[in-house]
């Protein structure tokens, strides 16, 4: 779905410093089956935050 796309570009756009296309690319890889690594060796706190903030947007998200 588009919109579903555009909403998930967003939501990695608003948790990293990605440009558009980057986003674009992420997002496509993790529709793909891909997992992708969004942020690494952040505090405990700045994961929580991302977590929430891209599952606002109605993704689903697994810290590790």
């Amino acid at each position: 779905n588009r919109n579903n796309l555009i909403t998930s570009i967003k939501a990695v756009r608003e948790v990293t410093n990605l440009g558009l296309k980057e986003a674009k690319d992420v997002v496509d890889r993790v529709n793909g089956g891909a997992a992708e690594i969004l942020l690494a060796k952040v505090s405990f706190e700045r994961a929580n935050c991302t977590v929430r903030v891209l599952q606002s947007y109605g993704c689903t998200v697994e810290i590790v």
